[in-house]
């Protein structure tokens, strides 16, 4: 009995650890995942360009930025429609009362962009995103942050590290 008691508090406590600040690098896309945060999924696009997310790890935590590239020109009005359709599309965020601003040209990184913002609420917990899309080294990329709003000021430290060492070789 004390053996399993030993094992759960252990699992626990090695559990709650968090990760260690990383470097992606990855087809031409590089940046720093953050202490706490992790890469949660990635997939080839038909060899036509990559997705990926990251995410804040632990319980309660919203954090996700998800960064989509093309390895073509693709009009960035166009690619902030097609993520807006993808989420009204999407099964979760359909029932999430997903509403968008209308699309604004910006910056990213020094990088011109155009981006439109967005609310939703996820499980009567209302948050806040950006779909950012804009050119770098012939590919076309779009930047997806979205958290919580009670979370934003936990998440905001790891988002803006992300954003501020993200590059496109």
């Amino acid at each position: 009995m004390k053996n399993l008691l030993l094992l759960i508090i252990c699992s626990f406590l090695f559990a709650c650890v968090e990760s260690p600040e990383t470097q992606y690098e990855k087809n031409g896309i590089s940046f720093t995942v953050p202490a706490g945060w992790k890469i949660t999924e990635e997939e080839n696009i038909e060899g036509k360009g990559y997705y990926l997310s990251c995410e804040k790890e632990g319980l309660s935590q919203s954090g996700l930025v998800m960064i989509t590239f093309l390895n073509d020109s693709f009009p960035l009005e166009d690619m902030v429609e097609s993520h807006k359709t993808n989420f009204k599309e999407n099964y979760i965020f359909k029932h999430a009362d997903v509403s968008f601003t209308s699309n604004k040209e910006t910056t990213f990184n020094g990088s011109a962009c155009v981006s439109s913002e967005y609310n939703l609420t996820l499980l009567k917990v209302p948050h806040h995103g950006i779909i950012n899309c804009f050119y770098g080294n012939g590919k076309t990329i779009s930047i997806v942050i979205q958290a919580a709003l009670e979370d934003s000021v936990s998440t905001n430290k790891g988002i803006n590290r992300i954003i501020k060492t993200f590059k496109c070789k």
